[in-house]
């Protein structure tokens, strides 16, 4: 009990600082920033055509006359905000509760997206039998197939990779239709801004048909968020209209969802993905989504001539940001305020630490329980089921790209809930051996 005591302690001073000291919640529409939300308007988005295959795509030559700042800051973006690492060094614990999972072949730090599909094709976690799914937020090329009919689920990643050529670029956000109106509103001066995965826009119908989704949040949240591949179809697939981690853990549950199964435990493992919108979107309790903030406000510099810059950046690594959004609210002075993103961000690794090694050693108790031959599947079964859920928890938090600045309430939530099933967990293997 004292050592929740103390994370609760850790977690209060980090979700305050995140929140300069509530700043945000008394922060009125006239002093935050405008963002898209803002000025999103509430009519359906209009439809833009897809293209039929990816030599219909205009690339970001084609734009560089029109939009040369934009092109430009793309092109440049690419080196990684901090040097590539690997997770399983950086968190040895996740070499033992990964254990069934690709992850736990390679599982490395945040790449630029023009990278995105050469890191897909070198990838350790691609073996024989992975399929052509894997493309899927790689390359728009998988988009377009898909959408034009193809059913590319079922074919070999091997099968494909001389046929996916092009990574990440302008249509992945824009179709063939940037402007500098996008930002606002997929509207009728023929620009567009948002998502091209049928399986975000089918998951988020409700959301981006009626309005009150921002474009600039659906053109990042088709990649960076919770999916699956459906056990029917292979293709990708989301939790319809959900972005909160217990709901959706509730929803694999019903449906008797796993990714793995971890063989030293023989539980049935899932496997959380980048919950990066998810996280961040979570209006019950992100401070920044019920301010109306934005990806696109947080992660994308506007240039000097007021153009955005398609470089992708963050608060920690960008004076203009803060200066421009993140001070708007957090009133504390921009050397206050990087000290203060510093300090949440290592209280989480911190607490990732100490909750995953907590977890490693029980899914280690676990395993020597199994291999033991002296308990039955109905008495292991329900610790199985806690190893499963703690995981899912820790997971949601170690797999957001911001480690749980995005939202430091769900991650302190997240993690705590990791614990306590974790306890529980370790309670029962020990009730098991009396």
């Amino acid at each position: 009990m004292k050592k929740h005591t103390n994370a609760f302690v850790i977690w209060g001073v980090a979700v305050a600082l995140a929140t300069g000291l509530f700043a945000l919640a008394a922060c009125g529409k006239a002093n935050k920033p405008k963002s898209a939300a803002d000025t999103a308007a509430a009519t359906s988005p209009e439809t833009f055509a897809d293209v039929k295959s990816i030599a219909e795509v205009k690339m970001p030559d084609q734009y560089k006359a029109q939009f040369p700042e934009e092109v430009a800051t793309f092109e440049a973006d690419t080196t990684p905000l901090r040097p590539v690492e690997s997770y399983l060094k950086i968190f040895p614990f996740l070499n033992t509760i990964y254990a069934g999972s690709a992850f736990a072949k390679s599982y490395d730090t945040p790449r630029p997206h023009l990278d995105a599909l050469s890191d897909a094709k070198g990838s350790a976690r691609i073996s024989a039998k992975s399929n052509s799914v894997c493309y899927a937020c790689k390359s728009s090329q998988y988009t377009i197939a898909q959408n034009s009919g193809q059913n590319l689920a079922k074919t070999s990643f091997a099968d494909q990779k001389s046929t996916m050529t092009q990574t990440i670029t302008c249509y992945d956000c824009h179709k063939n239709y940037p402007g500098s109106g996008s930002r606002t509103r997929q509207t009728a001066n023929g620009t567009y801004l948002g998502a091209i995965r049928t399986a975000f826009t089918t998951a988020f119908a409700t959301e981006i048909k009626g309005g009150r989704m921002a474009p600039a949040d659906a053109a990042c949240g088709q990649c960076h968020n919770e999916y699956y591949f459906d056990p029917k179809t292979g293709e990708v697939s989301m939790p319809k209209e959900l972005n909160d981690p217990a709901k959706i853990f509730d929803f694999y549950e019903k449906m008797g969802f796993f990714d793995h199964v971890n063989p030293n435990t023989g539980a049935r493992m899932l496997k959380a993905q980048h919950p990066e919108y998810d996280m961040v979107s979570s209006d019950t309790s992100s401070m920044h989504a019920r301010n109306g903030m934005t990806c696109a406000d947080c992660h994308m510099e506007k240039t000097a001539s007021g153009a955005t810059s398609h470089k992708l950046t963050g608060p920690l690594y960008s004076a203009e940001i803060r200066k421009r959004v993140c001070l708007s609210c957090h009133t504390e002075g921009d050397a206050a305020l990087v000290s203060t993103i510093t300090k949440i961000n290592a209280a989480m690794m911190a607490e990732i630490t100490t909750k995953g090694n907590a977890l490693a050693k029980f899914t280690d108790d676990l395993a020597a329980a199994n291999k033991s031959g002296r308990y039955s599947a109905a008495q292991l079964d329900p610790i199985r089921a806690q190893e499963r859920e703690a995981q899912w928890f820790l997971d949601w938090v170690m797999n957001e790209n911001s480690k749980g600045l995005h939202n430091p309430r769900q991650a302190q939530q997240c993690l705590e809930r990791c614990a306590s099933v974790t306890a529980a967990g370790e309670a029962a293997l020990a009730a098991l051996s009396k």
